[in-house]
């Protein structure tokens, strides 16, 4: 019975989709308000544009040690409602792709709720590093309230 449980395991393993996407990691730092897992997608050495319409209000560009603290405070003010892709993972074959996503999330101050489309523009990176062996990388990160 444990080699037909392995083997099923095995099978439906190869089935389905690879979920380290970096779709998925983007996806799942959000909904984790966890800004480490997005830090690991970001350039080091290079700088990121990111752009936040009200109640975040921010415009910059960052380092990513700097955009690891800006989502830290980001999240510790406003938790994640819902994250969702609206982008296929197909669109991964070029050097660059944008990945379109809308968040939801709650202002902690005043309990308002606010919806964004989110866009990350992100590149292959040539080499990649052991601190971040992530071979996309986010370069850029342009949000509209919806």
């Amino acid at each position: 019975m444990s080699q037909l449980t392995i083997i099923l395991t095995l099978i439906f393993s190869l089935l389905t989709p690879q979920s380290n996407t970096v779709f998925k990691k983007i996806e799942r730092a959000f909904l984790q308000n966890n800004a480490s897992q997005l830090y690991l997608l970001f350039p080091s050495g290079n700088h990121i544009n990111l752009s936040f319409p009200e109640p975040i209000s921010f415009s910059d560009q960052l380092t990513d040690q700097q955009a690891y603290f800006l989502f830290q405070k980001i999240f510790s003010n406003y938790p994640t409602f819902e994250f969702y892709s609206l982008s296929e993972e197909r669109e991964l074959q070029n050097d660059n792709t944008i990945f379109k996503s809308r968040w939801s999330f709650k202002d902690k101050n005043n309990n308002n709720q606010y919806v964004y489309h989110v866009f990350f523009l992100l590149k292959k990176s040539e080499k990649t590093g052991k601190k971040k062996p992530e071979k996309w990388k986010i370069i850029e990160i342009k949000a509209a309230r919806i």
